[in-house]
């Protein structure tokens, strides 16, 4: 489920991955990834998919971390 506010969307996970499943090297590697990934785009769709990969990777990577 997710909602818009003011441009920005709230996602609700109705169904969850339990963290010790995670992997926080591969988190970390997907971190590192998008953010050279923003770095080099080009376009507004580029920049907009890198930006949901670093928001994603370092919402996994808080959580793990605590």
């Amino acid at each position: 489920m997710s909602s818009l506010h003011n441009s920005f969307a709230d996602v609700i996970a109705v169904e969850a991955a339990p963290l010790d499943r995670i992997d926080a090297n591969l988190v970390q590697k997907g971190l590192v990834e998008f953010t050279q990934k923003l770095s080099s785009a080009t376009t507004e769709l580029e920049k907009a998919e890198a930006q949901i990969g670093i928001d994603v990777h370092s919402a996994l990577n808080s959580a793990l971390t605590g």
